[in-house]
């Protein structure tokens, strides 16, 4: 009889528990201002097949395909994740859009882990990356004196994402005086 009792009462929290956590999901499948919270604490996610660059619309490799280790990604402080192709577009997305990012991340070029972006190891090299930055994060500086030796013919450097948010702009200057001279030249021709 008492561990009939045990049985029940455990069975009875048990539905407690689960009619406390329906009562917090929403039916459209959007996510509350705590489970919103909850992401956040959670830290990165995975992207998709279907997922784009939110810079520039292009293809994001996942982690097991050959560029996935130059995948960055940002949460909003909206709560929304974004992913990105390169460094170079996290960086400059923010600029095109005016989104600020609670959080971002890139991968450790060895272990394809996330790194927050403020914890990551820089080195600027010869290595073809999806926007041709050049850019490899590491988690450790065992793995940038590793990658350093192993890939003398790329010309290494350590860099700052200070140096690397500079060449952004740059580019994203660049790019943003060829749109708009296109833009003329399109009125001019009408």
């Amino acid at each position: 009889m008492k561990k009939f009792s045990i049985l029940l009462l455990s069975l009875f929290l048990l539905l407690a528990i689960v009619a406390c956590n329906n009562e917090n999901s929403t039916n459209e499948g959007t996510a509350t201002k705590e489970d919103t919270e909850q992401i956040q604490v959670s830290g990165p996610i995975e992207p998709t097949e279907e997922s784009k660059c939110a810079g520039c619309q292009m293809k994001i490799y996942l982690k097991d395909e050959e560029m996935g280790q130059f995948t960055a990604q940002a949460l909003t402080e909206g709560g929304d994740y974004l992913f990105f192709d390169d460094s170079g577009c996290l960086l400059n997305a923010p600029r095109k859009t005016g989104e600020t990012y609670a959080k971002t991340w890139v991968r450790d070029y060895y272990t394809l882990d996330w790194i927050e972006t403020e914890d990551a190891l820089a080195v600027h090299s010869d290595i073809a990356t999806p926007m041709k930055m050049g850019n490899s994060f590491f988690s450790n500086q065992e793995k940038v004196d590793i990658f350093m030796s192993e890939n003398a013919e790329l010309n290494p450097t350590v860099v700052t994402w200070d140096d690397i948010d500079a060449v952004a702009y740059e580019r994203y200057q660049k790019k943003m005086q060829q749109q708009n001279n296109s833009d003329s030249n399109e009125s001019s021709n009408h």
